[in-house]
């Protein structure tokens, strides 16, 4: 099953949620999410990763008014909502760094794509040991606007992502 939520700017609401998060949540099948460039909060996001199992795509970019990142990212660390095979944080300017790694050293083995581009506070470190280390299967890597990458970070990267084809 595949969802995409494009621009969505539903004003209806149960119990909170937007309609449409509240009919996503019986999706339990769903494998791919894009809610990039959408209108959902973080309270929505974290109601409906938390019942959904088996994504193996989500797709997060731009997040407008999800206002905590570090918590979404946390919930994805240690409440998987299925095993990852990519997943795109583009323009998430509030995730930490250290809140990145650690999801990266708890799901990485998995990831095929990642998506950091424009992750200020990630970019502001070279983070490339972290993703060679962690991330060995990886074929597409995204880092629009790291100014941290150094020589170091690109060799580790050229050992421990062998599979990449993408950068």
């Amino acid at each position: 099953a595949v969802v995409s939520t494009q621009s969505t700017g539903i004003s209806n609401s149960i119990n909170g949620l937007h309609l449409c998060v509240s009919w996503l949540t019986n999706l339990k099948h769903l494998r791919y999410l894009n809610l990039g460039h959408t209108l959902i909060t973080t309270s929505e996001l974290l109601c409906l990763l938390a019942k959904l199992r088996n994504l193996e795509w989500l797709l997060l970019g731009s997040p407008s008014l999800i206002a905590d990142q570090d918590t979404v990212i946390n919930l994805l660390t240690w409440n998987p909502c299925g095993v990852l095979k990519g997943i795109e944080l583009w323009y998430w300017d509030k995730i930490s760094f250290s809140c990145i790694t650690q999801f990266l050293h708890c799901h990485g083995q998995n990831l095929v794509e990642l998506d950091l581009g424009w992750c200020l506070n990630v970019g502001l470190h070279d983070i490339l040991p972290n993703i060679a280390g962690a991330c060995p299967k990886l074929v597409v890597l995204i880092l629009t606007a790291h100014h941290e990458t150094t020589d170091a970070g690109l060799i580790d990267l050229s050992r421990g992502c062998l599979f990449l084809q993408q950068l």
